[in-house]
């Protein structure tokens, strides 16, 4: 596992959190995305890195409870996150020749902030030979 350092972590309150699962209006997701992206900007300015090349980004999730959980089913939240990494610079854009792949994870450690789902991204560089051409 990569070293804490190299993650960005982002504590995302319960009223914002996107599932796929949800059926929400589209002025509702468009608000929830808009408060994730600029919460990941804002933090992603703080931490600092920048990412040049094709990178893998892997979305972590701690939940806000226990039980059984699909992390994939927070797509929609990683990705208005990963949309303020670009916002911020970390990323040059998140199109398909930069971001190769974006793999979710669950964590077994809930969450330490009541009410918040707690998302770490990794972005991993991946050798450019090695990434197929679309």
């Amino acid at each position: 596992m990569a070293d804490i350092a190299d993650e960005l972590v982002l504590e995302v309150h319960r009223s914002v959190v996107m599932n796929s699962n949800d059926r929400i209006h589209h002025m509702v997701r468009h608000r929830k995305t808009k408060a994730i992206r600029r919460l990941a900007a804002a933090r992603a300015r703080q931490w600092g890195r920048t990412y040049v090349g094709p990178v893998r980004v892997v979305v972590t999730v701690q939940y806000l409870r226990g039980g059984r959980h699909d992390a994939s089913n927070y797509q929609p939240t990683g990705k208005a996150a990963i949309d303020g990494c670009v916002d911020a610079g970390v990323l040059e854009d998140d199109d398909d020749t930069r971001v190769v792949d974006t793999a979710y994870r669950a964590d077994v450690v809930k969450s330490a902030r009541p009410d918040h789902l707690t998302l770490r991204l990794r972005f991993e560089p991946v050798d450019p030979d090695t990434t197929e051409e679309p």
